[in-house]
């Protein structure tokens, strides 16, 4: 989701990230990782209710791949 303890994990051991932000900072968290080339945002176009899978079924799957390849 893009936490700051994730964040500096993948800094950490340098694997690169996809940050699924729920929570705005998380979404910063994640443009800094791509500003470090260490990883890519994709942000859902639902805003988090707090319901994880109505949130889940809003991101593409193929779409996930073709940022993972």
């Amino acid at each position: 989701t893009g936490g700051t303890g994730a964040c500096h994990q993948n800094l950490a051991h340098r694997v690169p990230a996809l940050v699924l932000p729920v929570q705005p900072e998380q979404a910063t968290n994640g443009i800094r990782l791509e500003r470090l080339r260490c990883g890519r945002v994709m942000a859902p176009p639902v805003v988090f209710t707090g319901r994880p899978t109505e949130y889940r079924q809003a991101i593409d799957d193929r779409e996930v791949l073709r940022v993972v390849d």
